[in-house]
């Protein structure tokens, strides 16, 4: 089977954070199938790994994609709602690619990431929809978080669901979890999930870095998450605006890192004492290794945070807010501590970890195991292709599901990820 990828970003080196999704999908879809991407991408970015898997890479340059005139529209409506109005997800510069390939290399199956994508849909060619989260429940999210500001958001909410009834009728969506899964089936959408896929880093340091309490040296806090979304720029403000001022006032020696994609100049400027804001590091390895609490004080969103779970990975005790570990399992103080918006609140649990070796690698473990057993690569592998075995055969989520019970049964219960379908 031909499967052609339309992704708004193609995935290109440091492959973290929103990157690694669709490679994930690419890899699993290219052990059997053919597979051809369109997508966006900067022009110094490195593409040499999609051009291996794929038989085709198609690229609009990242300006044209997103022209200045749908930037400014979409700064005007980011003050009334944070999340992209589903109607207007068609770039003309993707789109005239998708249509050449379309014609020329004659997909059997089409992959779209974001409901968003789904715009670009080829008549008569089957659509695999992957929604990394839920247009109708972001807008629900923000709009719980700020009602005032993002009033809109529940009108929004609205719109969505109906959008997402339409774009993805006669289609099949892949979720991410089982809170989306949950929420599609209330709008009457059948969907397969597919986990993120997270690898594991190598263990050597967890040990180490955990065995001391901090009393006399600065507590390392770590922040990661690209500043294109909304999210992860509300959080980074409430960082250096409420949470440093904060641990100053009590006196809690701290060296905060704010690490991600496309630092605004804001907030470079508005560091302070202690901050440190490092824009598009080419390396986040590095900074993991060298922190002992990631913060994630995400005020609204949905999905599950890739950036959750590579901390984790890490065996680092995360602190963040409810929306940081959405689709997760209830693991408070298991695996992960959660807190609202509160700087009083997350400052004292920040001391209190810093005080306490044994409970951050308590944390840090309990965390990396679940991670492992929940999102390893394998089990991700082997429901992609499943599913791409499924949509070959003429099927849906209930061949997927069925194909997957199948060859989890041939391999005696364990992921079939690593083998090949039969």
């Amino acid at each position: 089977m031909r499967i052609l990828f339309v992704l708004p970003e193609l995935p290109h080196p440091p492959f973290t954070g929103a990157h690694t999704r669709p490679l994930t999908l690419l890899r699993a879809a290219a052990r059997t199938h053919e597979v051809a991407v369109v997508g966006a991408a900067p022009a110094e970015a490195d593409l040499s790994l999609l051009e291996e898997l794929c038989a085709e890479v198609r690229v609009a340059p990242a300006g044209a994609a997103r022209p200045a005139r749908r930037r400014t529209m979409a700064a005007g409506r980011r003050l009334v709602t944070p999340v992209p109005l589903v109607s207007t997800g068609r770039s003309k510069a993707i789109a005239a690619l998708v249509d050449d390939l379309a014609a020329s290399w004659k997909p059997d199956a089409m992959v779209v990431e974001t409901l968003y994508a789904a715009h670009y849909r080829v008549p008569d060619v089957p659509l695999i929809v992957d929604l990394p989260d839920v247009p109708s429940g972001l807008c629900e999210s923000a709009a719980a978080a700020r009602p005032v500001r993002y009033l809109a958001a529940n009108l929004q909410a609205a719109t969505s669901r109906r959008y997402e009834r339409r774009l993805l009728d006669d289609a099949v969506p892949v979720s991410i979890n089982d809170g989306d899964r949950e929420r599609l089936a209330t709008l009457g959408i059948e969907s397969y999930t597919i986990p993120l896929a997270i690898d594991l880093p190598p263990e050597d340091l967890i040990y180490e870095r955990a065995s001391t309490a901090r009393h006399d040296v600065a507590v390392r806090l770590l922040f990661i998450g690209s500043f294109v979304h909304p999210p992860n720029r509300d959080a980074a403000k409430w960082l250096v605006r409420w949470l440093a001022p904060e641990l100053r006032t009590e006196r809690v020696p701290f060296a905060m890192v704010i690490a991600g994609l496309q630092a605004p100049p804001w907030l470079r400027k508005a560091g302070g004492a202690g901050v440190t804001v490092i824009s598009d590091a080419p390396d986040l390895d590095p900074l993991y290794r060298s922190a002992d609490i990631v913060l994630a004080p995400l005020p609204h969103g949905g999905g599950t945070k890739n950036k959750t779970l590579e901390a984790m990975a890490w065996g680092l005790p995360v602190i963040g807010t409810p929306q940081a570990f959405t689709g997760l399992p209830q693991l408070d103080g298991e695996a992960f501590v959660v807190e609202q918006l509160d700087p009083v609140r997350v400052a004292e649990r920040i001391a209190a970890l810093r005080d306490d070796p044994e409970l951050r690698l308590h944390l840090g473990l309990a965390a990396r195991h679940w991670v492992a057993e929940a999102h390893a690569p394998e089990l991700a592998a082997g429901r992609a292709a499943a599913l791409f075995d499924a949509v070959a055969a003429g099927g849906g989520v209930a061949k997927a599901e069925a194909h997957w019970r199948e060859l989890n049964e041939a391999h005696g219960g364990e992921s079939p990820g690593d083998h090949p379908a039969p």
